[in-house]
């Protein structure tokens, strides 16, 4: 589907009802308190979206996630579901394709502490997953620069959560679902209680409680994820090379010296599914392959409560005493496959002198290889299957507690706030092999007997056990937040009304300490990554806001912010906002801000040890590899640098606003972000990339020397295969972000049948360049899989008395077949993905005053979106879970009174 062209839209729209509006009609700046703004001033402009409490329900979401990842204008980072991410169990949002480090997330405007767990061992983030769904009012989304206004976070935008207030009565909510091949199951419920109406008795209290069940997704159920081999969609074989009951290598290669270390490798005896190796030089090597989807996850087994309690009371004294206080717990188990041994990682060469060298098995493995002789010194891959796979556990708790009162005072409209948030994780993982133990359980034997013997088809699970632990990672997360506002709204007088001002002070402290067990720091346990991150700092802030009615439809809206951090000295942020409302249709708003973001905590204070997948094209070539198998993990070491510089951003944007005729609304922003000094790791590939010119000399690059033998086999290689990288973060230069987001609006009455409403909501990327290295000209980083051009979502709804239904039309961009331009296209692959669309559909019926029944399907055509093998992307695109195909759901509401 051709998306819509907003600006002809606005154009022609504009012409056609020009002569229908009236331009003497009185005008009002209606006072609405949003986000954007510490006053209640004026309506939202283009660039803020507000989801209310119908929308929220009709989307049928049970998290927050998928709530947000549903819009055009937000980007999925992470959906909470995956545990194979460096912060699993958290879910995050980007916005105007800038990292969730940018993206600012508020509960009723205050602020949250961070997830204890960066994403990619960096960016900081608000889990989503704290936010109990069925509490929520609204939802806001503030697309634009906003750190004059809430500090050095909200450099892409704000998005606020705003729950129910002043509720009184009872709702009760149900909802289930599963998807077509019967997994993912899903239910959750919900209560909210309210007592006290503020008016009358001076008080209220609110009260919800949510709880959420999630069934993991099953590959083998599902045609487009039920084998590893995407090969059939041009894609790579991601099978296990090396399953059960794994791989070997003897070291004696046709008499080739002792240094010699690149042997052929062979399947185990007794493995179940031998393949010849894909490798030119193995000479008649094998693997033994695995396909592990046929028993693995695609998303995790998932539970989940919470509790949101809010409080208001009017004091004697005069003005409102009111708090909040919010639990989320979680609890997540994700599938990680077997625990495999990798001698080669610890160049374990087993000989005569081990206990369990395989002589017992020296004619089997001859028979596979002819040219080993008993005595010779081997290798080899094993996993470990007899305890069966690995488990990762993680448990979360998020708490978030709020003090405060408001009132008046000396003329004043005041509100002080007292906030204390905390995350703490706990994330263990069962059967990983420990190195020494395993060591000494090959060399010696478990206690003088026989140990665990790698070459047999099977071994007695208790065999296992003296090498097997488990690992665990923790951290915790803090903010302590205090504010204090004051407020007048008649100021002085001008020709539009009367001036109003805002003036306030912040302090806060944030602080963040991941600890990884020691064991997988000190490089102890087999195939294991280590972050550790131990920070904190403290801020200090002042602010003013100033709201001029310039004239009878004119508005300015001016902001500025002075910050201190404990780390990086005193910035300033101003802010200005130019809104004209030309007459009862049209709109138009402008503004601009100079926005600040420090480095994050894990940016200056942490290490990671992590695993990098770059493609080494030299190398690739020089051992005549398939390009398509040149993409492979290697070892990266991430470290924090105390000397970085602070973040700065240039936000300018231009909205329009256009209701030309009853019941028709169109909305179109136009934006732009330069943000200068941009911190992040070095890209990997980009090192890799440019390892002959820019870092010839700079240490980044490891590589193991060329074996003797490869010279004769490669005469054309002029170096070793890599070993690890060293990717420091840094200030890599200027990333410059535009595009504009439109909507539409309409509601077309029917008579008796009805009304028909047609929302459309189109997100434009224009331009996304950025520098990967310091000193490095910005590369186009848009129309590649990792940042489509545009998304659209169109929602046809019928409305007919209790009844209604909506049909939801959600598009996406051709892209190149990499994850960015400039990235090459394999051999044989298409330059480009086609654009695809995915149906929704849900429904509900209003049965009498209390119940409320619904339903919907997500996937409805059960389609498959495209499958990308460029370089740096494989995989469906989409929203993560389309490529599982058709799911449904269906709730129930009650409500009294």
């Amino acid at each position: 589907m051709r998306p819509l062209i907003f600006p002809l839209t606005c154009s022609l729209l504009f012409a056609s009802f020009a002569a229908q509006a009236d331009d003497d009609a009185p005008i009002s700046l209606d006072s609405v308190t949003i986000i954007g703004s510490r006053l209640p001033q004026t309506l939202p402009g283009a660039n803020i979206e507000i989801l209310d409490r119908e929308q929220i329900e009709r989307s049928g979401a049970d998290t927050a996630a998928k709530l947000l990842y549903r819009l055009t204008e937000t980007t999925a980072s992470q959906s909470g579901q995956d545990g194979t991410s460096m912060s699993p169990g958290g879910a995050s949002i980007q916005l105007r394709g800038l990292s969730e480090k940018y993206a600012l997330v508020l509960l009723n405007g205050h602020r949250l502490a961070n997830y204890g767990f960066a994403a990619n061992g960096e960016n900081t983030f608000v889990d989503l997953n704290q936010i109990p769904t069925k509490a929520l009012d609204s939802v806001e989304i503030l697309r634009d620069g906003a750190s004059a206004l809430y500090g050095g976070d909200a450099v892409a935008g704000v998005i606020n959560f705003k729950t129910r207030r002043d509720f009184q009565g009872v709702i009760g909510t149900l909802q289930a679902g599963q998807n077509s091949q019967r997994d993912g199951g899903n239910a959750s419920g919900a209560l909210t209680l309210g007592l006290g109406a503020p008016e009358q008795d001076g008080h209220n209290v609110t009260l919800t409680l949510q709880a959420s069940h999630r069934e993991p997704i099953l590959k083998a159920r599902h045609p487009t994820i039920a084998t590893d081999d995407y090969s059939r969609l041009g894609g790579s074989d991601n099978r296990l090379q090396n399953g059960p009951p794994g791989t070997w290598a003897d070291r004696n290669f046709q008499g080739q010296d002792d240094q010699q270390r690149d042997t052929n490798v062979y399947a185990m005896p007794g493995c179940p599914q031998v393949q010849a190796s894909p490798d030119p030089y193995a000479g008649g090597g094998s693997n033994c392959i695995q396909d592990q989807a046929r028993f693995s996850w695609a998303s995790d087994r998932n539970d989940q409560a919470a509790l949101l309690l809010t409080a208001n009371q009017r004091l004697p004294a005069g003005g409102e005493a009111f708090g909040e206080l919010s639990y989320a717990h979680q609890q997540q188990r994700y599938m990680m496959g077997y625990p495999s041994f990798n001698t080669w990682g610890q160049d374990w060469w087993m000989d005569p002198s081990w206990k369990m060298y395989p002589a017992a098995h020296a004619a089997q493995l001859q028979a596979i290889n002819p040219t080993f002789q008993n005595g010779d010194p081997v290798m080899f891959i094993r996993p470990v299957y007899e305890l069966g796979p690995s488990y990762q556990s993680l448990s979360g708790d998020n708490w978030h507690l709020l003090g405060g009162w408001r009132g008046d005072w000396r003329g004043w409209q005041a509100e002080g706030t007292l906030g204390y948030g905390l995350n703490l994780l706990s994330l263990k993982q069962d059967k990983q092999i420990d190195t020494a133990a395993a060591y000494a359980n090959l060399h010696d034997g478990d206690n003088g007997g026989p140990g665990y013997d790698p070459f047999a088809a099977w071994n007695s699970p208790a065999l296992a056990q003296p090498f097997l632990t488990t690992i665990e990672r923790k951290a915790r997360s803090e903010r302590v937040d205090g504010e204090g506002i004051l407020r007048r709204q008649n100021l002085f007088a001008l020709p539009g009304g009367t001036a109003a001002l805002a003036l306030g002070a912040q302090f806060g402290k944030e602080s963040l300490r991941d600890t990884p067990d020691a064991r997988v720091v000190a490089e102890q346990i087999f195939n294991q990554y280590a972050v550790a991150a131990e920070a904190s700092r403290h801020t200090q802030a002042l602010f003013a806001e100033l709201a001029l009615p310039l004239a009878k439809r004119l508005a300015l809206q001016l902001a500025l912010r002075a910050d201190r951090y404990s780390d990086f000295g005193t910035s300033i942020s101003p802010k200005l906002d130019l809104r004209w409302q030309a007459n009862g249709w049209l709109s138009l708003n402008a503004g601009a801000s100079r926005d600040f973001k420090p480095p994050t905590l894990p940016e200056l204070h942490s290490t990671l040890q992590a695993y990098a997948y770059v493609s080494d094209w030299k190398v690739c070539q020089g051992e005549q590899k398939d390009p398509a198998s040149c993409n492979q993990g290697y070892k990266a070491y991430q470290s924090g640098n105390p000397d970085l510089k602070a973040e700065h951003a240039d936000n300018v944007h231009f909205g329009m606003s256009l209701a030309p005729m009853r019941d028709l609304t169109l909305k179109l922003d136009w934006y732009r972000i330069r943000l200068l000094d941009a911190v992040t790791a070095l890209d990997a590939q980009y090192v890799i990339d440019h390892e002959d010119t820019l870092y010839a000399h700079s240490g980044y690059i490891v590589r193991k020397p060329i074996p003797d033998i490869y010279h004769s086999w490669y005469p054309g290689l002029d170096r070793g295969e890599l070993d690890y990288l060293k990717l420091p973060y840094a200030n890599v230069g200027t990333i410059q972000s535009s595009g504009f987001d439109g909507s539409l609006n309409y509601r077309l009455p029917l008579g008796r049948l009805g009304e028909l409403e047609f929302e459309n909501h189109y997100s434009r990327v224009l331009g996304f360049t950025q520098a990967l290295a310091p000193g490095a000209l910005p590369q186009d980083m848009a129309g590649g899989t990792s940042l489509p051009r545009w998304r659209n979502i169109l929602r046809i709804g019928h409305h007919l008395g209790d009844w209604s239904g909506n049909l939801i039309v959600r598009s996406y961009a051709s892209t190149l077949n990499a994850a960015r331009p400039g990235m090459p296209t394999l051999p044989g692959q298409p330059a480009r993905l086609p654009a695809f669309s995915m149906l929704d559909c849900n429904a509900s019926w209003q049965a009498g005053r209390r119940w409320q029944i619904g339903g919907g399907i997500s996937n409805l055509g059960d389609k498959t979106p495209p499958y990308a093998t460029g370089v740096g992307s494989n995989g469906y695109q989409g929203n993560w879970d389309d490529s599982w195909g058709r799911s449904y759901w269906l709730s129930a509401r009650y409500q009294m009174p």
